[in-house]
């Protein structure tokens, strides 16, 4: 999505000369295969063109850095440290030390938030002066706030459900609303992640006696996730550490209330237009979610504050902003 968004968005490429890898695995299910493909693929292509700059738009790229003869500047997209931060993240530990180490090399750096920054400079001893922050976008074409409709009322949860997105919090939340709103039900959009992880989840949905309040969609087009949006009570989006945190903005253009924790970006990101809470405390999101159900007013008003908050994003800003940061880099 990156890649392909910044491509679309930036003027005169072809001028700047630079080549950006395009980089988005998650449609495959031979991701090895597909990975190593084209990782072979991009690196011919740019031993093949001769340019000034070459933007990589996954720090998972930096990895390859010493395969590349190229005597130009390197500029790499950091969207997130996790491997660096949790273990159960960490990939071939050569891939790691190799990643580590030319993030350091690396000409310049874009990181999709400021507490991404702060983690580059404080983990891993990047310098600061080699790195500006330039937020990524939201397609608005795409996400904005349709007519709701919905049989029941729901709230929503958007990712995986490994350890860092806290999906359990909000599975003991939900059990504390359903004793007195005994319609409510989560529904849950995205892959597990890894089937541990849902074996896990599905343990406490047992424990917790929630499976006739739980639905699991799976992965869903992204032209339908709009309309789950637009028709949920409001997104839970409870994460330990996001690099960005995409659904929070995506939910608010489209008019759903965000409840997301204190955590990492996320207050940078939502602002004032999401109500903010402590990531392990389930009485504090199941109050919020009640709040949002039986106080109307305080509902609309958020969703507006989201609607507006939203507006803040788009990825014609962050192609502006990236290309002011090639420009000063071949300057």
């Amino acid at each position: 999505m990156y890649s392909s968004e910044l491509i679309k968005n930036l003027p005169g490429v072809n001028q700047i000369r630079l080549y950006i890898p395009h980089y988005d695995l998650h449609d495959s299910k031979f991701k090895y295969f597909i990975f190593s493909r084209r990782v072979g693929d991009f690196i011919s292509k740019i031993r093949a063109c001769k340019t000034s700059c070459i933007h990589f738009t996954s720090n998972s790229l930096a990895s390859y850095f010493d395969l590349i003869p190229f005597v130009g500047k390197k500029i790499l997209t950091v969207h997130d440290i996790i491997p660096f931060l949790m273990k159960e993240h960490r990939g071939h530990a050569l891939l790691n030390m190799l990643e580590r180490n030319n993030l350091k090399k690396t000409d310049y750096i874009i990181a999709v938030s400021q507490n991404t920054k702060k983690d580059l400079v404080k983990h891993l001893r990047v310098p600061e002066g080699k790195i500006t922050v330039v937020y990524s976008g939201i397609n608005h074409e795409l996400f904005y706030q349709r007519v709701a409709k919905s049989n029941f009322p729901y709230i929503l949860y958007v990712g995986t459900e490994e350890p860092r997105k806290n999906i359990g919090t909000t599975l003991r939340a939900l059990h504390k609303l359903v004793k007195e709103f005994k319609d409510l039900k989560l529904i849950k959009i995205g892959h597990a992640g890894r089937s541990m992880y849902r074996y896990r989840t599905l343990q406490l949905i047992k424990e917790l006696k929630l499976g006739k309040h739980v639905i699991f969609t799976g992965f869903i087009d992204k032209e339908e996730l709009p309309w789950y949006y637009s028709s949920a009570i409001a997104l839970i989006f409870p994460s330990l550490y996001e690099g960005f945190g995409h659904p929070v903005l995506e939910a608010m253009a489209c008019g759903c209330p965000v409840i997301t924790s204190k955590l990492s970006s996320l207050p940078e990101i939502a602002g004032e237009a999401g109500i903010m809470v402590d990531a392990f405390d389930d009485n504090a999101i199941a109050s919020a979610i009640g709040d949002f159900i039986c106080n109307k007013n305080l509902r609309k008003d958020m969703i507006n504050k989201g609607l507006e908050r939203a507006k803040l994003f788009s990825w014609e800003k962050t192609a502006k902003a990236t290309l002011e940061v090639y420009n000063k880099l071949l300057s």
